[in-house]
């Protein structure tokens, strides 16, 4: 429980650490958009769910390259998930989820997972304020958390570096 309850406080950590708006990047189908830059603007109302399947077995993510995805077998991406892997789920779309799967080491995947293959969670506990508190990265990117002076605040300082195409951004608080 306490690594969804850190995906979670990354995904969040993650979500600050973005400087740029998401809408003006796509070109296509918003509705098929699933990926790590967009998922934290999509829900407010994220759920948790593992993978069921017979062990073993690989559940393909799907991307959202053209307009026929995620429907289109051709959006199948290299990278999987497996029996009980625990993904953060922002939002639906016909037979589709919009996921995102933080392995242990490594980066994260986000994409299209089958429905038919996800058990949803109902037993989440909200984080406490400990679950907080850390330094939190993403890439280059970094946010630190710690208790404020003040009662019931929380202190947060944070630096990312965004880049795209020619341009840079980078900001910091």
């Amino acid at each position: 429980m306490r690594r969804v309850v850190q995906a979670s406080l990354g995904l969040l950590a993650w979500s600050i650490l973005q400087t740029s708006p998401a809408s003006g990047q796509l070109k296509g189908n918003a509705d098929n958009i699933c990926r790590n830059g967009y998922f934290p603007r999509e829900s407010t109302d994220y759920r948790l769910a593992k993978i069921k399947d017979a062990a073993g077995d690989r559940i393909y993510f799907r991307g959202d390259g053209n307009e026929r995805c995620p429907d289109d077998q051709a959006c199948r991406l290299k990278t999987y998930v497996v029996r009980n892997d625990e993904v953060i789920v922002s939002r639906t779309s016909g037979k589709f989820a919009c996921s995102w799967f933080q392995p242990r080491k490594g980066t994260e995947t986000v994409g299209w997972i089958e429905i038919e293959r996800l058990a949803w969670q109902e037993d989440i506990r909200g984080p406490a304020e400990r679950d907080w508190l850390g330094e939190w990265r993403a890439y280059d990117n970094v946010i630190r958390i710690s208790k404020s002076k003040e009662a019931g605040q929380l202190a947060i300082k944070g630096e990312a570096i965004w880049g795209s195409g020619s341009r840079t951004h980078s900001g910091g608080a």
